[in-house]
């Protein structure tokens, strides 16, 4: 067992896990059904948008997306200090972040090892770009490390330690980890045959970014994961860096790693590193 997340932390809130987070997230569509009128309100939009979404001004989708995150956090602090009734140390939020270089490290060193094989494969291929800018990439950094601690509040913090009141550490990972990819994965056009590796790439890492969160009992690993995901993601996708063959696609995610197959192997291994660090750690461990 794992010394930092007990498999059953302090109650809080009365209601059942899954009762309380129903509750969590019929208040965030309560909010985001709320934040979208109030911008068509105040940017005085065609009603006749709220049909044709994909021709909201761009503008307005920023604004949206930036609020969306405020009140995101705003809603995850209200529920899990007032409506849970949980010390926010409970989240595995302790400082400093001394895991967070060793996320990032894990995060990148699997990054290396998908692009090299694809490229080795020929199903990517590097498109160094004319300049480089620091100011892209210090926003992207920013961004990503900023993203990839919401979120992990959110699935790894909230969501997992509220599962891990009323069941098992295994299920609760397996639980946060659906979820997590059915909110990441879910596109436009997608069919059943499109989205079956999508689906389980996105499952494998919200099983490894869970793992991580529950066995060190910190957010910091899964964030530095995360965030060097996002960083890389975004950076490839601004500045065109990889061109990737169509043949390659199912192997690649063809520009979305996480959902393509080389992803979910290399999270497995990652998942394998971590339970073999823990086991040896817990071999070196004194007993008193």
């Amino acid at each position: 067992m794992p010394s930092g997340m007990t498999a059953k932390p302090s109650l809080g809130s009365r209601l059942p896990a899954w009762a309380s987070l129903l509750a969590l997230l019929c208040a965030f569509l309560v909010f985001l059904v709320a934040w979208g009128l109030v911008l068509f309100l105040g940017f005085r939009l065609d009603p006749g948008l709220l049909g044709h979404l994909q021709d909201v001004p761009q503008r307005v989708l920023d604004v949206y997306t930036i609020g969306l995150y405020l009140g995101l956090v705003l809603l995850m602090g209200l529920y899990w200090s007032g409506f849970e009734g949980r010390h926010w140390r409970d989240l595995g939020l302790a400082w400093p972040p001394r895991q967070l270089s060793e996320g990032l490290s894990l995060g990148l060193g699997g990054l290396v090892t998908i692009y090299g094989i694809a490229t080795l494969a020929g199903w990517a291929r590097y498109m160094p770009p004319a300049q480089w800018a620091l100011g892209l990439v210090l926003i992207d950094v920013a961004a990503a490390l900023a993203m990839a601690l919401a979120e992990e509040v959110l699935f790894r913090g909230i969501l997992l330690r509220t599962l891990l009141r009323d069941v098992r550490p295994a299920a609760a990972i397996g639980v946060s980890a659906v979820l997590y990819a059915l909110a990441h994965f879910v596109r436009p056009g997608m069919t059943l045959e499109t989205s079956i590796l999508p689906f389980l790439g996105l499952s494998a890492t919200g099983v490894l970014f869970a793992y991580a969160a529950w066995s060190r009992g910190s957010l910091w690993l899964s964030t530095g994961m995360h965030a060097a995901w996002i960083f890389f993601i975004t950076l490839s996708s601004q500045l065109n860096l990889w061109y990737y063959d169509p043949a390659g696609k199912p192997w690649t995610g063809n520009g979305y790693p996480p959902s393509g197959a080389l992803a979910a192997l290399v999270m497995i291994g990652c998942f394998l590193l971590l339970t073999l660090k823990s086991r040896l750690a817990g071999r070196q461990t004194p007993h008193h």
